[in-house]
């Protein structure tokens, strides 16, 4: 119990408003959580390619282990909307629990293959997907049915891209922020970063706030400013740099991130 705790206090420092899940590493797995107003999951990734998920509250530290998941975990998240919902995503498929993570089922019917997953803190069922070719969709019933968001469509190549990462503002549901990048070449494909995105209607029109430059990191990470719900902060997968976006005028900053001051979502 003694790396729970430790995650527990990281989530501690953090805050519950932070949105992005801490990593602690080790030798043989990996233990990862991601803070919520509710609850607070992680999960040790086990070397028969299944995820046992933890469940507890960085209030008392009080972690219990729940279920399990098959497959690779990427992220674990829920909503202050509904306690008992949780959904997880992995490296193949998105999973949902409505008992607050004690037993997990597939979402079956998903448009795409799944690459990125954000829950509103405000409306319940109310989900976003993003997907590997067919960008990003919206459903408000938990997954049982989809509908897709208007397309942020490459000029160039007439293609939808990959959608790495996306958010909701946790006090506006119609803010809505995705990066994404395209695969290109044909002998060896490569991702080339594309930017990030922030829609003010939920999905109908999208302003590009960040256009990425060829050489930089896939964004894994988005992390909503609850002191403005128009600025945005952003993780590369690397995790040698973040970006910060301001409002009214898009604007960024590349920031060299610093392990011992992790980035918060403010209040």
């Amino acid at each position: 119990m003694a790396k729970l705790a430790t995650i527990a206090m990281i989530a501690t420092v953090i805050g519950l408003g932070a949105q992005f899940p801490t990593q602690a590493m080790h030798d043989t797995q990996t233990e990862q959580l991601q803070p919520v107003p509710d609850w607070v999951y992680l999960w040790v990734q086990r070397s028969d390619q299944v995820a046992d998920i933890w469940r507890g509250t960085v209030a008392d530290r009080d972690w219990s282990q729940v279920g399990a998941i098959p497959g690779n975990v990427v992220d674990v998240i829920s909503t202050t909307a509904d306690p008992q919902l949780a959904l997880a995503l992995t490296d193949q498929a998105v999973y949902r629990s409505t008992d607050a993570g004690q037993t997990w089922e597939a979402v079956s019917g998903l448009p795409d293959w799944p690459t990125a997953l954000t829950l509103s803190q405000q409306t319940a069922g109310l989900v976003y997907l993003g997907t590997l070719n067919s960008g990003a969709f919206r459903s408000a019933d938990t997954g049982t049915t989809w509908a897709a968001l208007t397309p942020v469509v490459n000029p160039e190549t007439n293609t939808l891209p990959e959608v790495t990462a996306m958010t909701v503002q946790p006090q506006d549901d119609r803010i809505i922020f995705m990066a994404t990048g395209y695969w290109l070449g044909t002998m060896e494909r490569q991702f080339t970063p594309q930017g990030i995105f922030m829609s003010l209607d939920g999905g109908e029109t999208w302003q590009m706030i960040h256009e990425a430059a060829l050489d930089e990191p896939r964004v894994t990470a988005l992390i909503p400013d609850l002191a403005n719900p128009r600025a945005i902060q952003a993780a590369g997968e690397d995790g040698s740099h973040w970006y910060v976006f301001g409002d009214p005028t898009p604007a960024d900053q590349w920031l060299p991130n610093d392990p011992a001051q992790p980035l918060v979502t403010r209040a």
